[in-house]
């Protein structure tokens, strides 16, 4: 996975600019960047690592907060899939006051368009008990550019991921079921030179 060069134009809180709480009195969510433009023009199925954000608890109660990608209606760039991003961790408990860095990790689909493409990352109170949105939010706008992938380029990326997802295993088992293959090999060999001097 490859980590991603970019811009933070901003460093801010809130919804798409700083940060906001006003819609519940007790509850707040702030979030460390404003806006996130990713420099590097990505590849269809390319994985990248972006940035992490940091949520904080601006209320006056504790609350469960998760991250999740959201969009503007009728943007004009593209809306990439939401399962293209994974958080970590996605949900989680804070204290008035208290912080929670959050791990990005962007993988772009085999089959996405090429193109400019833009997403907010939200973070948002729940209620613990039933998963309900609470209506107060904090955004990060982020925005890159995709392009085409090669068929050759798409089975080297899916054979990298391979060995990336199934690590350390990948790589031990290889070369055993080589020596395997070799030591079957070699083997028939010397029974056959046997075989013939006897």
């Amino acid at each position: 996975m490859r980590t991603l060069s970019l811009l933070t134009l901003a460093v801010a809180t809130g919804l798409l600019a700083g940060h906001t709480g006003t819609a519940y009195a007790d509850l707040g969510v702030g979030i460390s960047h404003a806006a996130i433009t990713i420099e590097e023009t990505l590849s269809q199925g390319g994985r990248y690592s972006v940035p992490s954000v940091t949520v904080t608890n601006t209320g006056t109660e504790p609350s469960r907060y998760e991250v999740i990608v959201t969009s503007i209606q009728d943007q004009r760039e593209l809306v990439p899939d939401p399962n293209w991003f994974h958080f970590d961790p996605q949900s989680f408990d804070l204290e008035p006051g208290q912080s929670q860095t959050v791990s990005i990790a962007l993988h772009v689909g085999d089959g996405a368009e090429p193109g400019d493409y833009f997403a907010l990352i939200e973070a948002h109170p729940i209620q613990a008990e039933s998963g309900v949105t609470v209506g107060v939010a904090a955004a990060t706008k982020l925005t890159f550019e995709v392009e085409p992938s090669s068929f050759l380029e798409l089975w080297r990326l899916r054979i990298a991921h391979f060995f990336e997802d199934t690590g350390p295993y990948s790589i031990v088992i290889p070369p055993i079921v080589a020596g395997l293959i070799l030591l079957t090999i070699l083997s028939r060999r010397f029974r056959l030179r046997i075989e013939r001097r006897s």
